[in-house]
This record gives C-alpha cells, sequence and structure tokens, in this order.
C-alpha cells in the first residue's frame, strides 16, 4: 500500500512513472544519495549498494574514536538522546517507527512497511567525524507527514561532539555529559541532568531544560524558554517570549529584546540582563557581587535578598521612574528641569554593587513579603 501522500492507494509495487513529477524529482535524489553510500556505512567506500529489497534494522551501533564529532540529521520527528550507564566508545541507534501518511488520513506506516528507499539511514564522513542522515519523507510539504522517530543512546560519560540539526523535530536530551550542540528550526526541545558544554537552541516553539551543569547556552527566538535547578555558567537569549528561570548558577547572562522574564537567581555571583521592552521580576541572593541590569522600556521589579551588602545604584533615565519600597529614602532628579531620577542605596561597607539602568522604564524596589504577595497577586489573576 502506498503512503496517501503519492495521491492514490494501491496494492502495487511502486512504478516511478506513476507518480507526478515533483515526487519523481524527490525519490531520484534520495536514489542518488543512497547510491553514494551504502546502508549503516560508518567509512566511505566503493562497493556496491544493497538490494532494493534490503531492510533497515532495528538499530546499529556506531563506533569511533574518543573526540570524534558526531552529526546528526533531521528533516523532521522526534529523536531522544539516552544516556547509557556504561562508558563503551559506542552510540545506538534505533528507528522506532516512520510515519508518513497524513495522519487524519490513515494510520502511521510501521517502518518494514515503507519503500526500502524511504527507510535509509546514512553515514558518511564529514571532516575527521561523521554525519548521520535519517531518512527524509519523500514529499515536498513536510507539514504532511509526522516524520522519523528515532532513539540515540551514548555513553554516560560522552567523550565525544554530539551535533544535532533538526528541521520540525522534537528533541529530547537526557542523562549524559559531553559537548553537546542542538539546534531545530521548530518544535519542543527538553534537556534535563545534562553536564558539560551544552548549547541549545530552538527558533520556534519551546525550551525547557532541568539540572543542566557545566557551560551552557539557551536561546529560544520565539517562544517560552523554561530553565529549573541550572548550575555553572549560563547564558539566555530571547528574542520574544516567556522567560523562567530558576537557577542555581554561579554566573548569569540574559538578553532579550521583548516578552516577559521571572528570574530567580539563588547561588549567583554574577547577574547580567538586558531586556528592551516587557516586563521583568528578578530575585537577587545575597551572594550576589556584580549586578548589572538594562531596560529601556519595561515594568521592572526587583527584590534584593535581605542579607546582601553593598551598593545599589539605580538610574531612571529621561522617562523611567523609581518606586522604592525597600527602604523610606526616595529618588531624587539629577540633571534639573530634565525628569529624570537616580537613587543609590547603601548596605555595609561591602564593594558590592547592584546597578539598575533605563530609559523610559519603571524600576521598583520590593521586600522579599512584597515580592511574594506580588506573585501571588498575578497567578491569581492569570487564573
Amino acid at each position: 500500500m502506498l503512503p496517501s501522500f503519492v495521491g492514490h492507494r494501491s496494492c502495487r509495487s511502486l512504478s516511478l512513472p506513476r507518480l507526478s513529477y515533483p515526487v519523481r524529482r524527490a525519490w531520484l535524489g534520495i536514489a542518488l544519495a543512497v547510491s553514494s553510500v551504502p546502508v549503516w556505512s560508518a567509512e566511505p567506500t566503493t562497493s556496491t549498494p544493497p538490494a532494493a529489497s534490503a531492510s533497515l534494522p532495528a538499530s546499529q551501533d556506531i563506533s569511533w574514536p574518543a573526540g570524534t564529532p558526531l552529526t546528526i540529521a533531521l528533516e523532521k520527528g522526534r529523536l531522544n538522546v539516552i544516556g547509557r550507564d556504561d562508558d563503551k566508545p559506542t552510540v545506538t541507534l534505533t528507528i522506532d517507527s516512520m510515519e508518513l501518511t497524513r495522519p487524519e488520513n490513515d494510520a502511521a506506516r510501521k517502518l518494514s512497511e515503507l519503500p526500502p528507499l524511504v527507510r535509509e539511514v546514512r553515514i558518511q564522513p564529514e571532516g575527521k567525524g561523521q554525519r548521520v542522515i535519517l531518512p527524509t519523507p519523500p514529499s515536498l510539504d513536510l507539514m504532511q507527514v509526522s516524520g522519523v522517530h528515532a532513539n540515540l543512546s551514548v555513553p554516560k560519560h560522552f567523550t565525544g561532539v554530539l551535533n544535532i540539526r533538526g528541521k520540525m523535530v522534537d528533541l529530547d536530551l537526557h542523562s549524559f555529559s559531553g559537548t553537546v550542540s542542538a539546534s531545530t528550526l521548530s518544535g519542543k526541545t527538553t534537556a534535563r541532568d545534562l553536564h558539560g558544554i551544552i548549547h541549545l537552541y530552538n527558533q520556534l516553539g519551546s525550551l525547557q531544560t532541568h539540572n543542566l551543569n557545566g557551560t551552557l547556552r539557551l536561546q529560544q527566538a520565539v517562544g517560552a524558554l523554561t530553565d529549573t535547578a541550572s548550575q555553572g555558567k549560563v547564558s539566555y537569549k530571547v528574542i520574544r517570549g516567556q522567560l523562567t528561570v530558576d537557577s542555581q548558577a554561579n554566573e548569569i547572562s540574559i538578553e532579550q529584546i521583548d516578552g516577559t522574564q521571572k528570574i530567580q537567581a539563588t547561588q549567583a555571583t554574577r547577574v547580567s540582563d538586558n531586556l528592551q521592552t516587557g516586563q521583568a521580576t528578578l530575585r537577587l541572593p545575597a551572594s550576589l557581587q556584580q549586578g548589572d541590569i538594562q531596560t529601556v522600556n519595561a515594568a521592572l521589579s526587583i527584590q534584593v535578598a535581605p542579607e546582601f551588602a553593598g551598593t545599589i545604584q539605580l538610574n531612571g533615565g529621561a522617562g523611567g521612574d523609581i518606586v522604592n519600597q525597600l527602604t523610606t529614602e526616595q529618588a531624587q532628579p539629577i540633571h534639573l528641569p530634565l525628569p529624570d531620577k537616580a537613587l543609590t542605596l547603601q548596605r555595609g561597607a561591602a564593594d558590592t554593587k547592584i546597578t539598575v539602568s533605563t530609559i523610559n522604564s519603571t524600576i521598583t524596589l520590593l521586600p522579599a513579603q512584597a515580592q511574594a504577595q506580588a506573585q501571588a497577586q498575578a497567578q491569581a489573576q492569570a487564573q
């Protein structure tokens, strides 16, 4: 039975002349790619590729020297990357299913029922590393197919470099350490219990992380980014969306153009935050040694831990406003007759300094109790 994207249903074998011109071109491209590298070949070879009736194994081990980059390319589908308890220098790729029929018309086709060319997985050299290309649906419209669902098993202490490149992909990474770079065009990316150099980028959709440790770069272009229990040094970048952070990292850097922020830094010594427009709520710890917060046009609420010792300097800018609910001191004009104001608070004799600057924003300093009440009211209104 042919997948429904071909345009009709038939029990006859595949015949290219019966297909439309765009579909024939797609099949021809796959056929040419298959002829260059045999199924599951980890090294370049000139041997003849297997017959068209050859079936793809359910799983396959791929070995490579320590530190070798491995790139996984996936057009659409779901990929799980899981750490194993052993440290054998291999990864195991398992394809659970490949769904190429339109979900509203047919049930998902099993891998064994698909044409061999569609089942093709190619492994080819890429510089000093290897590139694994998962099957691409033979359709010009990826919106009409569900794609490939696969699992990648790696050593718990991963010594290589793992690169993942996907388009419309749901990605789940968990329970291993190493160097990982994952970039997807759209979908949901989740990562948990990872340690090492971790760079995750999602353009459209959502990014959720938990218990990451190391040098972290988490980027969400449009959508929601949520990070909890991260440690080490972390950088967040959001173009437009919602950023929610409850972090134990020592250093935190935030760049966001538009949207909302809820930031809780429990152990940070350095925090920098640049929010252009939107709304932000920050809870800063007593451990903070340097803070640099900048906004252009945003509603900004800041809670500083009662044990914090150092200087808090607020610069309201030409159109900004400063509301101090932490002490009885009030902001004062700094460039009369201009409306800009400033406020400096000193706690103890420490050299620690928090600087907050804005152009056209409202800065509110809140004590811990008022901050908790404000968050509770906001949650109640949202419900």
